[in-house]
């Protein structure tokens, strides 16, 4: 009989440890499925922030376009006035050399 109980005895001790060893495991996997929701709830939160970088900087890509057009058209009108007022200095002398003349 003691042979029978040690058997018993043994089994019960196997049957605790597995039961320990399989809440151990869900134990784990509950870590991970935990870990596992909070990366997707970040990935989506970056995921979110980079969209909005985006228009951000289409948008601002948009506007710097613009500007780089009004400031070429302001170049291209300086050169115009440069010009008219270079041919307004020549009309002016060539009058003001008259009246000496006068």
């Amino acid at each position: 009989m003691d042979t029978a109980n040690a058997n018993a005895g043994g089994a019960s001790a196997s049957l605790i440890a597995s039961s320990a060893q399989a809440e151990s495991n869900s134990k784990i996997l509950e870590a991970i499925h935990s870990l596992r929701a909070d990366v997707t709830i970040r990935n989506d939160e970056i995921l979110a922030a980079i969209s909005a970088i985006k228009v951000d900087l289409s948008s601002y890509s948009g506007r710097l376009t613009q500007a780089e057009d009004r400031i070429g058209e302001t170049e291209d009108n300086v050169t115009v006035l440069h010009n008219t007022v270079d041919g307004m200095e020549k009309v002016i002398t060539a009058l003001t050399e008259k009246v000496d003349d006068l």
